[in-house]
């Protein structure tokens, strides 16, 4: 999903100046923008949940609650961080920094590995 995501806002961003041409590279109509944004935010809002559920299971045994409501701390701190520095990023450099960002939180989710301690535990109680 996450490739999905780089690949519609990718061609979203080619549509547009960029920080590595002043002219769009791709030359798009305002329709097939409007499907590459809705198709990236759709691709990205549907990893949401396998975040979350991946963020309980590696802070199992901290509580399900805690591991989500500081995840959701994370993200918001994060937006807050965007929105106080958005006047300092030229509009050119945005779409493609986005699209950067998105390529290096997918490298680094190759270095993560998955430990399904609590389904364990879970399936452990289950079959006793």
């Amino acid at each position: 999903l996450l490739v999905l995501s780089i690949i519609s806002l990718g061609l979203f961003s080619l549509g547009f100046p960029s920080f590595f041409s002043q002219k769009p590279i791709v030359k798009v109509s305002t329709w097939l923008l409007f499907l590459e944004v809705s198709l990236g935010g759709f691709f990205i809002g549907s990893t949401n949940p396998i975040f979350y559920e991946l963020g309980v299971e590696l802070t199992y045994p901290l509580p399900e609650g805690s591991s989500v409501g500081l995840i959701t701390l994370l993200n918001n701190l994060a937006c807050l961080v965007v929105l106080i520095i958005q006047p300092l990023i030229p509009p050119s450099w945005a779409n493609g920094g986005f699209v950067f960002i998105l390529i290096l939180c997918t490298v680094a989710m190759l270095f993560v590995r998955e430990r399904y301690q609590r389904s364990d535990y879970e399936t452990t109680i289950a079959v006793n």
